[in-house]
């Protein structure tokens, strides 16, 4: 889930209302954004567990084992901080050798930015950290969902990426054109 647009409260109610499903799920949650301020630097109104922009969170049905994980390095260290991201795990098996293996899972939630702003060269700060963090992962299955709010085209972090061949980007598979942008594309 990206831009989920949820504060602590706000996940503590979804966690609750998921669980009472018929087939109960469940869900980690990234950090929150902060509280929105008003134009007067005062906490902004807000229906209870909203905020502004941003959040992120990893559903599961609750059969599913699912570890949150990710705090062990500068690159997941700050890619928390920025309120764009969230990761877990899954491991392969309940026993034997592969239950020491997981399907290691990230979302996450770019920063909208034109081509040469500074919003652009903070999201392609995040990006080279998401991809040297699923890097430091090893030898395991990386699944990255992100909204990276810009195009291979115009960032250099996914072209370099996708061009390594360490990385591949599922969403080409499944269209024969180009899928529309979920950005603003009036500036590009």
């Amino acid at each position: 889930v990206q831009e989920a647009r949820i504060s602590e409260v706000g996940a503590i109610q979804q966690n609750k209302f998921l669980a009472t499903w018929k087939q109960p799920w469940h869900a980690i949650w990234g950090r929150p954004p902060a509280p929105p301020k008003n134009k007067f630097k005062m906490p902004a109104k807000r229906a209870a567990g909203k905020t502004t922009y941003g959040g992120v969170g990893i559903l599961a049905r609750k059969s599913i084992p699912l570890i949150p994980i990710g705090g062990d390095s500068q690159a997941a260290q700050a890619l928390h901080e920025s309120t764009r991201w969230v990761s877990s795990a899954i491991p392969l098996s309940t026993h034997g050798a592969l239950s020491r293996r997981f399907l290691h899972i990230c979302s996450f939630y770019g920063v909208v930015n034109r081509r040469n702003d500074a919003r652009h060269t903070q999201n392609e700060r995040l990006l080279k950290r998401l991809f040297e963090y699923g890097t430091k992962l090893g030898q395991q299955p990386v699944l990255l969902c992100l909204d990276s709010n810009t195009t291979v085209h115009a960032s250099l972090v996914l072209s370099q990426a996708l061009t390594s061949k360490n990385w591949i980007d599922f969403g080409s598979y499944f269209t024969t054109n180009n899928p529309e942008c979920t950005f603003s594309s009036a500036a590009q």
